[in-house]
């Protein structure tokens, strides 16, 4: 219910596991991206590849990603803030817009890239 995905749509329309994560690997190739990916919390790359099997060797987004939660929480903190949001209340908090549907893996994959790159450009608070 969260994520707004149904048992039919897992049973007629969607791809493998396998099969998604080659897609992402064959995407990240064509457009030559740097592979270690951005994420909002660290466990969503290690839950992937445990639940692939795969080992370090066979994982094309290499060993590290970039966790924006965390560089939110210590922009936070930095400020003297507070540090604890869920993506769409922390881009309220630097001046940002949530766009989408929250938990929708391509929104919340957008979204998270927008604050990165807002954090990242070192943007004051609005």
């Amino acid at each position: 219910k969260l994520c707004g995905i149904t048992q039919e749509t897992l049973d007629t329309k969607g791809d493998t596991l396998v099969e998604g994560y080659e897609l992402l690997k064959a995407m990240a190739v064509n457009h030559e991206v740097f592979p270690n990916p951005l994420t909002w919390g660290g466990s969503d790359c290690e839950f992937l590849r445990n639940q692939l099997g795969y080992e370090s060797s066979g994982w094309f987004m290499g060993r590290r990603w970039m966790d924006v939660k965390t560089l939110f929480q210590l922009r936070q903190m930095s400020l003297g803030l507070k540090p604890q949001a869920g993506l769409a209340k922390a881009m309220t908090r630097v001046g940002l817009k949530f766009a989408g549907r929250k938990h929708d893996a391509t929104d919340d994959s957008r979204n998270t890239f927008i604050l990165a790159h807002h954090l990242l450009k070192g943007t004051p608070n609005a």
